[in-house]
């Protein structure tokens, strides 16, 4: 397995993906790649767990199934405290995480900078400048091999 950095690199890469067209939530090569066009953040983070080294059956499309599989330590550990290159979970809309990004960096007292990609009108990947309210804990990717 790789590194939180080479997840990173693949994840940086794809910041500026825009859908094609804007509102279809159709985002190549991330949709060409899962194959699926829908909503497309939690493709997005798994395009990057993938190509950054981590085996094929790493990937999820729905962000409950993510967290069942970072949870029950089949993917790597969920906990509370993000790293870079760890995931993090957002549930914007009450219980179920509807949303997720990849921790890019972590700063003082915590806050961290994720990178994003969203759905829908003129949704694309990229970097926020701190941690949206809602983050509902990260998960970090097993890199031991």
């Amino acid at each position: 397995m790789n590194s939180a950095g080479d997840i990173l690199n693949v994840m940086r890469s794809l910041i500026g993906t825009h859908e094609s067209p804007d509102g279809s939530n159709n985002a190549p090569p991330v949709t060409s790649w899962y194959p699926m066009i829908g909503a497309w953040c939690a493709m997005t983070v798994s395009y990057a767990l993938v190509n950054g080294g981590h085996p094929p059956h790493v990937k999820f499309a729905y962000t409950p199934i993510g967290v069942a599989k970072f949870k029950n330590g089949e993917w790597g550990s969920f906990h509370d405290s993000p790293q870079p290159g760890d995931l993090v979970f957002y549930s914007f809309r009450g219980q179920r995480p509807d949303h997720v990004g990849m921790v890019e960096a972590v700063g003082s007292g915590g806050k961290f900078t994720p990178s994003r990609a969203t759905s829908g009108t003129a949704a694309s990947a990229w970097r926020a400048r701190r941690a949206r309210p809602g983050s509902s804990g990260s998960a970090g990717p097993d890199t031991t091999g």
